[in-house]
């Protein structure tokens, strides 16, 4: 064994090293690499949890389940009062077909039918359906006026 041994001997002892050394430093990086991403991971959970908080808060807010809240019954009031002009709307709705009905049964009186007492009938019952309209009209535009004049509707 001369010195060529030697040299072969040295260099798998530094190809061992150049190996080892490279394979420390990946594994240094990885570990750096994981760190970062477990680092923002974490940041992503502390937002989704705070994002999720503000969610349920809002869904809180929005669902009335107690009208002892202050909030909810200023939009209790609210959602009653768009319900009961949801329920004249429909009334209305209603009222107007009778209306058209009238106002058909009437035109074919005009133009020769014989009047008798359904017509006579259906001419009382679309003046009481005019007065039922205005009145609903009335109420409609009260609720809307009261509805727009509020001062916390403005600011949301």
């Amino acid at each position: 064994m001369g010195d060529t041994a030697n040299w072969e001997f040295a260099a798998a002892v530094a190809a061992i090293s150049i190996g080892l050394g490279g394979l420390l430093l990946f594994s240094v990086l990885s570990a750096l690499g994981v760190w970062r991403v477990q680092d923002r991971a974490g940041r992503a959970a502390d937002e989704a949890a705070v994002a999720s908080a503000a969610v349920q808060d809002l869904i809180r807010r929005l669902t009335p389940e107690s009208a002892s809240e202050p909030g909810r019954s200023r939009a209790d009031e609210s959602a009653s009062r768009l319900m009961e002009l949801h329920r004249k709307a429909d009334a209305l709705v209603e009222q107007r077909e009778r209306l058209r009905r009238a106002v058909r049964s009437l035109s074919q009186a005009e133009t020769g039918a014989p009047a008798d007492a359904q017509t006579e009938s259906e001419s009382q019952e679309t003046k009481e359906g005019m007065k039922r309209i205005e009145q609903h009209l009335g109420r409609v535009s009260s609720a809307i006026d009261e509805l727009s004049r509020r001062p916390e509707r403005a600011g949301q």
